[in-house]
């Protein structure tokens, strides 16, 4: 009889200010506030505009610069 083998479970990566997405830089970390749950992030593209997004846009890759 074959033992059961647990998988672990995958550990959540939270980016930290500096992290590099595509042409992008994060450069601060917005909490959420009374009227959103979603946690903001505000970052910089190479060119130097600076927008918001929430993480989940940076990590599928959906935003890779400004434009």
């Amino acid at each position: 009889m074959r033992k059961k083998v647990r998988k672990r479970k995958q550990q959540k990566y939270f980016p930290k200010i500096g992290d590099i997405f595509g042409e992008v830089q994060l450069i601060e970390i917005i909490p959420p506030d009374e009227n959103s749950r979603k946690t903001l992030f505000k970052y910089r593209c190479k060119c130097g505009v600076e927008k918001f997004a929430p993480i989940p846009r940076l990590y599928s890759g959906r935003i890779k610069s400004c434009g």
